[in-house]
């Protein structure tokens, strides 16, 4: 899975701000989550010695940035801000 940071935005998107864990699931403080194996699912918010994976989710927020070419061919519907998932990040605990 490639980094974060190696997220390119199409043209005429800026960043809003800088990378954050998503919160907003049922995740524990760190905004991970936990299973026995990741091809069956079943994440959890809390983790349990029998548990061998977890993941958690970055999101960063980005701006539609217009210039006089994009007003005149602007598409309707396309929202001025719009937040960019990067996936999971999903390590293996044996690892760790």
């Amino acid at each position: 899975m490639p980094s974060k940071d190696a997220v390119n935005l199409p043209p005429g998107w800026v960043w809003v701000d800088v990378w954050e864990v998503d919160l907003s699931r049922a995740v524990d403080e760190d905004g991970w989550e936990y299973c026995v194996e990741a091809t069956m699912g079943g994440y959890g918010p809390v983790e349990k010695r029998y548990h061998l994976c977890r993941r958690r989710r970055w999101v960063r927020t980005r701006k539609l940035v217009e210039d006089a070419k994009q007003k005149k061919h602007k598409v309707s519907g396309v929202r001025q801000t719009d937040t960019v998932f990067n996936g999971n990040e999903i390590e293996n605990l044996n690892s760790l």
